[in-house]
């Protein structure tokens, strides 16, 4: 065994079954610290539209008048590749992204590509499912947009944790 090698281990989500199951692995010298889930960073703002006409509106509408670039998660490949044309016949940079090879006209796999695109501020949006979330760290992400409700509270605040990253909390 590896009794006096440190190891570190970090998450924004884990609950107190989770945490408790986490100090009783790594066993008694565990030592927990558990900050505030709130940051200064994020603002939050919920709105209710009851068709995918008013979403694409909304989206369409708003997107322009933020500064920086995004991220807009829907829950389906279909839905992510419906907005993010719907973006980009409307002039607005964007591009869809989910899990598996993202290919181009010349049946080339772009999908890190578009992460380099979104992390150089070369993208207004990206349009994605789950699949870009956890480990994508852009500390200047502008903003998070769910065209659907995420699956749990837990999914969205992993989702909405992408943005307001490069200011203290």
């Amino acid at each position: 065994t590896f009794v006096d090698i440190p190891v570190v281990g970090t998450t924004a989500t884990a609950n107190d079954r989770v945490v408790q199951d986490v100090e009783e692995q790594f066993g008694e010298d565990c030592i927990t610290h558990r900050g505030p889930l709130s940051r200064s960073g994020l603002k939050f703002q919920n709105i209710v539209l009851s068709s995918i006409a008013e979403r694409l509106a909304w989206i369409l509408d708003n997107i322009q008048n933020i500064e920086g670039s995004g991220i807009i998660y829907c829950l389906t490949r279909k839905d992510a590749y419906r907005v993010s044309e719907w973006l980009k016949h409307n002039g607005i940079k964007s591009h869809h992204y989910w899990g598996g090879d993202i290919k181009n006209d010349a049946g080339d796999d772009i999908t890190e590509e578009l992460e380099n695109m979104l992390l150089d501020n070369n993208i207004k949006v990206l349009v994605a499912t789950t699949a870009l979330g956890m480990g994508f760290d852009k500390p200047d992400l502008a903003f998070v947009i769910h065209y659907q409700a995420p699956g749990s509270v837990v999914a969205y605040y992993q989702q909405v944790g992408r943005a307001g990253r490069g200011l203290d909390s």
